[in-house]
């Protein structure tokens, strides 16, 4: 049995007339990662300007599987449709087979001996990457299990998919909390980028002109053993990859170039690349924290200002900033120089203070679920390896 068997792939693409003037969302490959979305763009319809990539229709249940480079696991199952549409850089596959859920299926194509299996066929493609035919998608082999044991496995999988969820709408919830009493604590006004205005009481300073924040330079101590290493694709927002390749002090890229610490805050540099991490305590010290790529800037901040910090660096307004100040011929990215340009409104210290003792609670609670979401995460690979040995 074979996946084309059991299930359409691509069944309906939009066209001029299913269109019409109606609002869409529109989600492209990189805003999906292991069944995890990022965010839409919003598209009009009626607009000229529609992305010419914009075709699959999708419902409740589909599966997108991206034939881009299948091991970067941009993929996921939709659970609301509506006016939804995906890039053609996904396969959608709607299972029509009744012995078959789609949960089962999208489990099988999660396993990590399938993704390789997938990516490599992808590999003998003539493209600039590593893509799939939508024929060799098709051609996967479905392995046969009886009915039951594939409702269980469907039902499990689908329980931890769940359970991360809950873990990962908490973060959601506790980042607007944070969002909401920065404005009520400094003004619904912009604080970070050009055109910011300081009140009575305030100044106007630069990241890299303030004593209570530095930038994170590339250095990594030697090291006995090995550590796991997270390039920026294995970064999302505020979140790590599950599983990260190990690597030693010799063996390492010279990318696996920067260390984790003690109350820092973390950006990719590239342009349109929304990735965030940060640091607590005993990060600079503990060999368990992973290395991380010179693709990513980090920020060491003073205590008492880490809250403040934490809402402007990862805030959508610097990111615009990092976004207008990116240069490079082939990969745009910011460079520290002009990180170190951007300005920002200097409060009053008594109410980043008081700001501090709100929101540090908060951010504490962001770090456990960040830990708790990729111990979830954790069990994909061994509940797969379990049931499809």
């Amino acid at each position: 049995m074979k996946l084309g068997d059991i299930s359409v792939l691509n069944a309906t693409n939009i066209d001029t007339s299913t269109r019409s003037s109606n609002a869409w969302r529109y989600l492209e490959t990189s805003e999906l990662k292991r069944n995890r979305i990022g965010e839409y763009r919003l598209l009009d319809g009626s607009s000229e300007t529609w992305p010419s990539r914009a075709k699959r229709l999708v419902q409740p249940g589909t599966i997108v599987f991206s034939a881009v480079r299948p091991d970067q696991e941009h993929h996921g199952i939709i659970s609301d449709g509506n006016q939804l549409v995906v890039s053609t850089g996904f396969a959608t596959i709607d299972i029509k087979d009744d012995r078959y859920s789609n949960w089962f299926v999208y489990a099988y194509l999660s396993h990590p001996n399938v993704t390789k299996y997938l990516h490599n066929l992808a590999s003998l493609s003539a493209s600039a990457y590593p893509t799939l035919s939508f024929d060799d998608l098709a051609g996967l082999p479905i392995p046969d299990i009886a009915e039951r044991d594939a409702e269980n496995i469907a039902q499990g999988f689908r329980c931890i998919h769940d359970a991360l969820s809950t873990k990962l709408e908490m973060k959601r919830k506790l980042l607007r909390l944070l969002e909401l009493r920065f404005l009520q604590d400094f003004g619904h006004r912009q604080i970070v980028g050009q055109g910011v205005r300081a009140d009575i009481g305030e100044q106007i300073a630069n990241f890299g002109s303030v004593s209570f924040m530095e930038f994170i330079k590339p250095g990594i101590s030697h090291f006995a053993g090995s550590r796991e290493y997270a390039a920026t694709a294995d970064i999302g927002d505020l979140e790590i990859s599950p599983a990260l390749p190990r690597v030693t002090f010799d063996s390492k890229e010279s990318r696996a170039d920067m260390q984790p610490q003690d109350l820092s805050l973390w950006i990719a540099k590239m342009k349109n690349t929304r990735k965030r991490l940060f640091y607590l305590n005993n990060a600079s010290s503990n060999d368990n924290i992973e290395i991380l790529s010179t693709g990513m800037q980090g920020f060491q901040v003073e205590p008492e200002w880490f809250s403040f910090l934490f809402s402007s660096i990862f805030s959508t307004v610097f990111e615009s900033q990092k976004n207008l100040l990116a240069t490079g011929a082939t990969q745009e990215a910011v460079n520290l120089a002009d990180l170190a340009g951007i300005p920002f409104v200097l409060p009053d210290l008594k109410v980043v203070k008081e700001h501090q003792r709100f929101a540090m609670p908060i951010i504490s609670k962001l770090k456990l679920m960040e830990q708790q979401a990729r111990s979830i995460e954790q069990l994909i690979p061994r509940f797969l390896n379990y049931h499809f040995s």
